[in-house]
């Protein structure tokens, strides 16, 4: 799963991996692999910094959504065939180099902030971010409705797909521009990591009074291109935990939505209220472990601390059931074991540093402490 020093997203297609698509550089991905196994290999994070900022965006290409100062989403030396199936931006020579992610320019910024890099890639991250924010004071994106991902948070998804994470109660989809509160904390995150406190307090704001509008104590898990608040209950609220974005009066509801959200083998993606939940739907009703590992730190960090041992242990025991290290898996409805939807990558660096960073009592922001 290593490629110049980094990680890449997935093992590739094997014995041991017969999904294997993401085995390749993607800068969420790699980015947030790099900063759970920090302690221990700060080397992969130097290289991840190496490799993003070399492949950093210097022009405007609408079709691949490159933008001066982005960290690109996923870079391919020769692009899977489903991408030219789907008339992706693909090269002549086959090579594809696709931006379409909202929150891999923070994440940059983050795991630079930990490396204590302040070069020109820094900079012009910085540029970008706060430039996408002045438009409405939240982060958002437009997406592609074809040739790329509609959805650009890590919920990523294409505009016709069913199982598109970010999604009305009711189903229906949701409108662009989108702002996803995985990308406000992270951006929230990268701003005061870098200094710029009043920037980070204006977000603080635009997030309290844009995310609670649909009158619900947690937060949405977006707000839509009207202004309408998603009043989807889902399990980035434990990145919004782990960031501090919220406002300390959100705060206790917050950990009492995430921990609706609870089973035995961690949170789910979304409750089981919601018209489009499935105890295997990818984005809509699975854990994933990487989530997980945000949920778990966020949960210390406000004293819950029964209920982020319970989320440490049940990724953990999950794993060990599972005899592998998927993106995600199910939590069946009636407690059963775990399993791993056919869709799921076997082996994802980032359940690979999430397993490592819970047993070692990492949560990206603190010194090691005694795992769960």
């Amino acid at each position: 799963m290593t490629g110049e020093g980094f990680l890449t997203a997935s093992a590739a297609p094997g014995a041991d991996e017969p999904v294997g698509r993401y085995a390749t550089l993607f800068g969420r991905d790699a980015l947030i692999a790099a900063l759970q196994t920090l302690p221990v290999r700060p080397h992969i994070a130097t290289a991840t910094i190496d490799a993003l900022g070399s492949r950093q965006g210097r022009r405007l290409v609408p079709e691949t959504a490159e933008e001066p100062g982005k960290i690109p989403h996923e870079d391919w030396e020769v692009a899977p065939q489903w991408h030219r199936d789907r008339a992706w931006p693909v090269e002549p020579d086959g090579s594809l180099r696709y931006f379409g992610s909202v929150d891999s320019t923070s994440l940059y910024l983050i795991l630079a902030a930990r490396l204590k890099i302040t070069d020109a890639t820094v900079t012009a991250a910085l540029h970008w971010l706060r430039s996408s924010l002045a438009a409405n004071g939240l982060v958002t994106y437009a997406g592609h409705r074809e040739g790329g991902l509609y959805h650009q948070g890590w919920r990523d998804g294409l505009w016709d797909k069913e199982g598109s994470g970010v999604r009305w109660p009711s189903g229906a989809q949701v409108e662009a521009p989108v702002a996803v509160a995985s990308a406000q904390a992270f951006a929230y995150h990268a701003l005061r990591c870098h200094g710029f406190e009043a920037d980070a307090e204006q977000l603080a704001d635009a997030v309290d009074e844009a995310f609670f509008r649909h009158g619900q104590p947690w937060p949405a898990l977006a707000v839509d291109g009207h202004g309408r608040a998603v009043p989807t209950k889902a399990s980035e609220i434990g990145i919004m935990l782990w960031s501090d974005l919220l406002k300390p009066a959100r705060v206790e509801p917050a950990v009492s939505a995430l921990q609706a959200l609870m089973t035995r083998w961690g949170p789910r993606t979304i409750s089981p209220e919601h018209a489009s939940f499935s105890p295997d739907a990818y984005h809509l009703g699975a854990v994933w472990p990487f989530e997980c590992w945000f949920a778990w730190g966020a949960l210390r960090r406000h004293g819950a601390t029964e209920l982020a041992g319970r989320v440490c242990k049940g990724v953990l025991d999950a794993v060990e059931h599972l005899r592998c290290m998927p993106e995600c898996y199910a939590a069946p409805l009636d407690g059963g074991p775990p399993f791993v939807p056919g869709r799921a990558t076997r082996l994802q660096a980032w359940t690979a540093g999430a397993v490592w960073a819970l047993a070692s009592g990492w949560d990206g922001r603190s010194g090691l402490a005694s795992g769960c």
